[in-house]
């Protein structure tokens, strides 16, 4: 599928078509990419993303075939049949810094020769559909509540070694979000893909919401143990804002970093969350694998 790319990766592909050195674009002695060890033809344009190794498993056991398995650190792949289709499902480990990995050398199957080191002409746009276990900051939204995520607002700085080109209304709440959160820094906001979400999107069995994704699991979600959040009102000032009908509901660890990097590879991606824990209320699932393994499927279904 050859697509239209955002207007900063439209200016790369019409740079010189150099090669990319060794160090700049590094592979395996067998041509595969660096961290995710896959080549050309191992990969669906479909791909599904879980932080857990052991969710993989999880999903590809409902394929009718599967037909290629890589296990590589945290990284682990299996791509196959369902339903007809070619999909695969990865682990991305914890973090968008991970997420990082996962995503540039998704990309560089498709869009770099990598037998060359020069870019393709012609783009493949993929699609990213992360399903993660997140903790509510709402009071109202339950443990065990199925929720898409609209909009991420990230409060990591691995962004910002990028060119992230921000819509009207996601710079304007990026803003809002500064001020009334005191944040050192600037968060970015970027919306999910439009498509992905009316294709995943049940609205009988799950919820719309805005995701913030933080860069730690502990302070940064208002969590005091031996080490107290530095900024003891981080949680309460997310919980409050508001801007019109956009509030924010839900934490997780990688969801920004996907949307940007997508938007700015020329991909789609969204993430659906099983809520396994209310930070507000301080209710949490009991038996969460078992019913992350059931929305796993779920999700799967509607393919």
């Amino acid at each position: 599928m050859v697509i239209t790319l955002p207007k900063v990766c439209a200016d790369r592909q019409s740079e010189n078509m150099e090669k990319f050195s060794e160090s700049e674009l590094p592979l395996n002695q067998d041509g595969s990419v660096y961290h995710l060890h896959l080549k050309k033809g191992q990969l669906a344009q479909t791909i599904f993303l879980v932080s857990d190794p052991n969710y993989v498993h999880l999903f590809s056991q409902h394929f009718d075939k599967i037909t290629f398995e890589m296990n590589q650190r945290e990284f682990i792949t299996h791509t196959g049949r369902y339903k007809g289709k070619d999909i695969s499902v990865i682990s991305t480990g914890i973090g968008v810094d991970n997420m990082e990995i996962v995503i540039q050398e998704a990309d560089l199957i498709f869009n770099i020769d990598l037998k060359q080191r020069v870019r393709v002409r012609d783009i493949t746009s993929l699609k990213f559909i992360n399903l993660n276990l997140a903790e509510s900051l709402q009071e109202d939204v339950a443990p065990g509540t199925k929720i898409v995520a609209e909009y991420a607002i990230g409060f990591d700085n691995l962004i910002s070694f990028y060119q992230l080109e921000q819509h009207k209304d996601e710079k304007r709440l990026s803003g809002l979000l500064m001020e009334s959160v005191k944040a050192e820094q600037i968060p970015y906001c970027v919306k999910g893909s439009g498509q992905l979400k009316e294709q995943f999107f049940d609205k009988e069995t799950c919820i719309e919401g805005n995701v913030v994704t933080v860069p730690g699991f502990y302070a940064p979600r208002g969590r005091k143990l031996r080490l107290a959040p530095e900024n003891k009102n981080f949680f309460r000032d997310l919980a409050l804002f508001h801007s019109r009908s956009f509030w924010l509901t839900h934490f997780d660890l990688e969801t920004a970093g996907l949307y940007a990097f997508a938007r700015m590879l020329g991909h789609k991606a969204i993430t659906i969350s099983l809520i396994s824990s209310n930070l507000a209320t301080g209710k949490v699932v009991r038996d969460v694998h078992h019913k992350f393994e059931r929305f796993l499927h779920e999700i799967q279904e509607k393919i």
